[in-house]
């Protein structure tokens, strides 16, 4: 979390890393803006992605923790951005700037990339394995990303006063110095990955569903099945933009192949034909 001074505008950028073998990029969303906009989401990503996986069990197990927890987090929160307010409104105001020149916002981002390791379904316990960072790779796009990152949030604004980013740093092990970040990705490997939340990519277009190629009305359908089809996240890789229009834009188009007008011209003539043959 940065506090930003002067930046008026919310902004989402992305910014990527190319790796030799042309595999890996990673993305980033960046969230900035006033704090009264960005309080609930501040505090539902810091719950989702940040606690320990023990907590996050309980969370999952009884979803009223989840609802006590951040509307808690978000108390807390507004107290010390209150009190930072005052602070800096005095300050402001002995050095004759009036109060609230100082403007107190919000900003904080995710880095997104695809593992090189693919997870896979087992059967027996119906349970989906992931195999996030058991390559090591993993860890050092993830190093890589987020120290690069560091640098654009340092354009943003200005840091926490040393108070506040030691108690982020105490809770969470947020890096705000390129020499914490290795310790924090290992602290979010081991011990907070269980909500990951944006899975994608065990269904790919080409490999498990045809593209429609030959036939538009075959867009999406799993291959060797007569009527199943898939129109989700798990149709492509991890998408470079908004995970959710993604979706949005994925479902619209295999809709779209399947129900468009000459398909469905196509589909008609093909029914005529077999009711005349049966």
């Amino acid at each position: 979390m940065v506090i930003s001074i002067g930046l008026d505008e919310l902004i989402t950028e992305s910014s990527r890393i190319l790796f030799s073998d042309d595999r890996e990029f990673a993305n980033f969303d960046f969230f900035s803006g006033q704090f009264d906009r960005l309080i609930f989401l501040a505090s539902s990503l810091y719950l989702a992605f940040l606690p320990f996986n023990l907590l996050k069990r309980l969370m999952g197990r009884f979803p009223f923790l989840f609802t006590v927890l951040s509307n808690s987090l978000r108390v807390l929160l507004t107290v010390f951005v209150f009190i930072f307010e005052v602070f800096y409104g005095l300050k402001d105001f002995l050095t004759f700037q009036g109060w609230g020149a100082t403007k107190i916002k919000i900003t904080t981002s995710l880095v997104k990339f695809n593992t090189f390791a693919d997870g896979y379904y087992e059967e027996d316990s119906d349970k989906i394995i992931l195999k996030f960072f058991e390559d090591k790779r993993d860890a050092e796009v993830a190093e890589e990303a987020i120290k690069d990152n560091l640098e654009l949030l340092e354009s943003l604004g200005n840091k926490p006063p040393l108070l506040l980013r030691a108690i982020f740093r105490l809770v969470t092990k947020i890096p705000y110095e390129p020499y914490q970040v290795k310790r924090y990705v290992k602290n979010f490997s081991k011990n907070t990955l269980l909500s990951e939340q944006h899975l994608a990519g065990g269904c790919l277009f080409g490999k498990v569903i045809d593209k429609g190629d030959k036939d538009p009305l075959d867009t999406g359908k799993v291959f060797d099945t007569t009527n199943l089809y898939v129109a989700d996240l798990s149709c492509v890789p991890l998408p470079r933009v908004s995970t959710q229009m993604t979706a949005y834009l994925i479902g619209h188009y295999v809709g779209q192949q399947i129900f468009s007008p000459t398909t469905t011209a196509q589909n008609e003539n093909t029914n005529m034909v077999a009711e005349k043959t049966e």
